[in-house]
């Protein structure tokens, strides 16, 4: 059955990267490739793929959102920063493409940039769920866990339907709190 699935694997792999010989630009196949690529432990072709995908498509943001977690997990933390650059160079009016650079700021150890970026985000937009749980995010690296279950609960509010968010805070909340 292993077998099985390494060739059904690679069957797929072909006909993704015949559909990218046909069509260059098709960014979600260039991810679907780089996923497998990652699967097999082929990180250099991941990144490869993932780096023509945000060149033909910066603002195809789940892809920009993969690219950069890509960059990060490979300690490619050079060129991370270089496409957090061009996000907000090229795309400061994009709330999406500004959260995606504070996350990225936040994971380079850029924290009080970060947590400014994200406050101003989330003033301007108060439904941002992404900067939401990024801040909360960036509050419990900084030990605020009061704030970060705060901010994790204003998450939850606008996502009922998402329970983890208010186990994550009530787990936060529980941290400072003792609740007998």
């Amino acid at each position: 059955e292993k077998r099985e699935n390494t060739d059904d694997t690679e069957i797929a792999r072909g006909l993704i990267s015949k559909a990218l010989e046909l069509d260059p630009s098709r960014s979600r196949l260039r991810l679907a490739l780089a996923r497998h690529y990652i699967g097999q432990g082929q990180q250099e072709q991941a990144l490869g793929q993932m780096r023509v995908a945000f060149t033909e498509t910066p603002t195809d943001w789940p892809v920009t959102q993969n690219y950069l977690a890509l960059l990060l997990g490979s300690g490619e933390t050079s060129e991370a920063n270089d496409v957090k650059q061009s996000l907000l160079n090229g795309f400061s009016d994009e709330p999406i493409a500004v959260t995606l650079a504070a996350v990225t700021e936040h994971r380079l150890g850029e924290t009080d940039q970060a947590q400014s970026r994200l406050k101003k985000q989330i003033e301007a937009s108060p439904d941002n769920l992404m900067a939401l749980i990024a801040l909360a995010s960036v509050y419990e690296d900084q030990e605020q866990t009061t704030e970060a279950a705060r901010t994790l609960r204003k998450a939850a509010a606008l996502r009922p339907d998402n329970s983890d968010l208010l186990l994550k805070a009530g787990r936060l909340y529980a941290m400072n709190h003792d609740l007998e």
